[in-house]
């Protein structure tokens, strides 16, 4: 492969892209209130946000359109008399003992979203942004669904790609029985899936389009929407222009050799991001010692731990590979890392988009080390019980 060829190829998209920042810049798109709140990340804001769209007593003042459109785009098909009109929707709505789930703190014994028509059919959501599931939790719902005797019920389970639920999960540890989902049943044996794997990537996207069509007299609203399937979009790593889409898909396959470039670019940069980022946290790890002269090393998941003199740890939580699949980053503080344990996170969310060309800019290379050392700082700070344990 020829090595103007590829350079070329990454020139005419790299002109595409800067134009459509241009005019994204000048038309305030990249505005959106979301983001600007911080409610990027924050699970039970999304759950909000669906909430207030698929309550047909919604503020949306549309009654069950949104509803209707969410039923017929996934649930339909297995709950064919499902009553939108007269559906009532929750949010963290309480299977268990209350009191026991707060001083448990264990978010299982409350269901994310629940719907419920007048014949008492149920449709539950457990939506899942990156936290990760609890012990036993779709077995908790599924159990739950079961005891209330509900006519019919389904369970979707809602992550940014989809995909199927954790072991932990969905097995019941007594009864050494699982929970499938709707890609793990056999077909030929008629099972039925237990719950429903959905994604904001697809499902949500596809949904939200829809929505927007019914709101073209409800400017407002069309475009509070709007704003929410944008952020949607960048969470999954996906463009919110199509037009760029196209321009972007005419250069990459205009003919045999740039279908070939590209297939060589992607290649290499998959096999190459998680080096680069690597190197990045040896890196931090070395200036640390050098300036600061904490006992800090690099876990083999990317996760610095720094030595308190109490023993303990507080760690700076990177970019592993289970983060590359999501495409996301963050930089996160916690104290006292126990694996299997909820970690107290203080969370400053970064995308890869951001992060990998800042890493290999030196002077933004420099900074954002000295950034994550001030957040360790101020967190030192604000728990004057912590003290670093320092090596010559």
């Amino acid at each position: 492969m020829n090595e103007d060829n590829l350079q070329h190829l990454l020139e005419k998209v790299a002109l595409i892209n800067t134009k459509y920042e241009d005019i994204a810049k000048i038309t305030g798109e990249n505005f959106n209130v979301f983001e600007i709140l911080g409610k990027k990340e924050h699970e039970n804001s999304h759950s909000m946000f669906l909430v207030e769209l698929l309550n047909p007593k919604g503020s949306h003042s549309l009654g069950s359109t949104f509803l209707k459109l969410f039923y017929e785009q996934l649930i339909k098909q297995l709950i064919p008399d499902f009553n939108c009109e007269s559906a009532i929707v929750e949010i963290e709505k309480h299977i268990a003992n209350k009191n026991q789930i707060e001083k448990d703190n264990d978010p299982s014994g409350r269901m994310d979203i629940i719907m419920k028509d007048k014949y008492s059919n149920v449709i539950v959501i457990e939506n899942k942004i990156w936290a990760p599931d609890q012990a036993e939790q779709l077995v908790r719902y599924s159990d739950y669904c079961k005891e209330q005797k509900f006519p019919k019920f389904m369970i979707l389970y809602l992550k940014p790609f989809g995909g199927n639920a954790s072991e932990e999960s969905t097995t019941n540890k007594e009864k050494s029985k699982k929970l499938k989902s709707n890609w793990e049943v056999s077909i030929e044996n008629n099972e039925t899936p237990d719950y429903y794997c959905i994604s904001y990537s697809t499902d949500i996207l596809k949904w939200l389009e829809v929505c927007i069509e019914k709101t073209t007299n409800h400017p407002l609203l069309r475009e509070t929407i709007n704003q929410y399937l944008n952020l949607i979009r960048k969470i999954t790593s996906q463009s919110k222009n199509k037009t760029m889409e196209n321009d972007i898909k005419e250069v990459l396959f205009k003919d045999a050799s740039s279908i070939k470039a590209s297939l060589l670019i992607s290649t290499q940069f998959e096999k190459n991001k998680n080096q680069i980022m690597n190197e990045f946290w040896e890196d931090t790890v070395e200036f640390i010692k050098r300036e600061r002269q904490w006992s800090v090393q690099l876990h083999k998941y990317s996760l610095l731990l720094i030595e308190t003199n109490d023993g303990k740890s507080i760690g700076i939580e990177p970019l592993n590979e289970w983060y590359f699949i999501k495409i996301k980053t963050y930089v996160g503080i916690f104290s006292n890392v126990k694996w299997s344990k909820k970690k107290d996170f203080k969370f400053n969310f970064r995308d890869l988009e951001w992060f990998l060309p800042e890493i290999i800019n030196t002077e933004k290379r420099e900074k954002l080390i000295l950034d994550i050392i001030a957040e360790i700082e101020d967190y030192l700070n604000n728990n004057m019980g912590v003290k670093l344990k320092t090596v010559n």
